[in-house]
């Protein structure tokens, strides 16, 4: 195997590059199935199994590019987090902005969903049953719709160095 090295001494990081490579090949990854939190005294695994870890995935993902300051495992904590932090709504998605989907009433709760669009009418986001992120039709086939798209200006950066 070949390995090409950088004799560059002053490399450019493709930050933005990076990002999406990181949300694309994240399908199938296991790394966020557990967030564990102590409720009254007893310990919980707020992102059950991988059950409800789409807000987990998110904003590790947005937290590794410095988009957040911490992880949650709840998409209105997330959602809220990224507000302060510079998130704004857009009318269209757009390459690596986060869509938020349209409540679900799951057990007589309203259950939110998180993710990414990649483009393409593409989207990055956790499956309940398979417990990991998966690449899906960023509308779940027209079964789910979008309630907001969120956006960074540093989104539209050239790349950072």
């Amino acid at each position: 195997m070949t390995y090409l090295s950088c004799n560059d001494p002053h490399p450019k990081r493709l930050w933005k590059k990076t990002y999406l490579s990181v949300i694309k090949n994240a399908p199938g990854a296991k790394l966020f199935r557990h967030f564990y939190v102590e409720c009254n005294g007893h310990l919980h695994d707020g992102a059950h199994d991988g059950d409800s870890s789409c807000a987990f995935f998110m904003s590790s993902v947005l937290c590794m590019f410095n988009f957040l300051s911490e992880s949650h495992y709840t998409v209105r904590e997330t959602v809220a987090l990224m507000e302060k932090n510079g998130w704004y709504k857009i009318d269209k998605p757009r390459t690596g902005a986060v869509l938020v989907w349209e409540e679900m009433e799951i057990d007589d709760y309203e259950h939110f969903h998180i993710g990414f669009y990649i483009g393409r009418h593409r989207a990055v986001s956790n499956n309940s049953t398979k417990r990991h992120p998966v690449n899906h039709h960023y509308t779940f086939n027209n079964q789910r719709g979008i309630k907001d798209i969120y956006w960074h200006k540093k989104l539209e950066q050239p790349e950072i160095v």
